[in-house]
């Protein structure tokens, strides 16, 4: 039988010893370097629409913090296939998005321009994603994108900027 002093040894000891088993890699979750960001625009009634209008469109400008870029490697200054893309996974008919960038220069921060269309409409929420890169040595924060500029245009043609609010979060992996 052990007396209370062995005991209480063999605990201190466990005490000390097994928090260094990790079983593993010492990297911790934050030392590993984010690479991506996913931005989700989305939009929000701020004023009063008149019933019966559609949100034909958006064109939206996102400034992009340092060290974030997208791909545009096929036809610059157009996007890369699944840079932006529709919230939903299947486009409704007779819809379109796209994405325009341009690099950041020394005195610029680099941009995208994301523009959406549908011919029935849009319905005030999440519309579009931006998935962009992240340059080894940078480690932006979602806070770290500003709200972007944008408008708003109504299925009539009518701008719908007024009573819109767009906005931008950011996710970043």
């Amino acid at each position: 039988m052990m007396n209370l002093r062995t005991i209480l040894g063999m605990l201190s000891l466990a005490a000390v010893l097994l928090p260094a088993c990790g079983g593993g890699s010492s990297t911790t979750p934050a030392d590993v370097p984010p690479t991506t960001a996913t931005l989700t625009l989305s939009s929000t009634v701020t004023g009063s629409i008149p019933p019966g209008t559609i949100i034909g469109g958006y064109d939206v400008m996102i400034t992009l913090p340092a060290g974030v870029t997208v791909r545009s490697t096929v036809a610059p200054p157009l996007t890369d296939d699944g840079v932006v893309s529709f919230v939903t996974a299947t486009a409704p008919p007779f819809s379109m998005v796209f994405g325009i960038y341009t690099a950041a220069t020394s005195t610029e921060p680099g941009t995208v321009q994301v523009v959406a269309l549908i011919a029935d409409g849009f319905l005030p929420g999440d519309f579009a994603v931006v998935n962009g890169n992240i340059t080894a040595g940078y480690r932006p924060r979602s806070t770290d994108f500003s709200q972007p500029t944008f408008t708003v245009s109504g299925g009539n043609g009518a701008y719908l900027t007024g009573q819109m609010n767009v906005t931008a979060s950011a996710v970043i992996r």
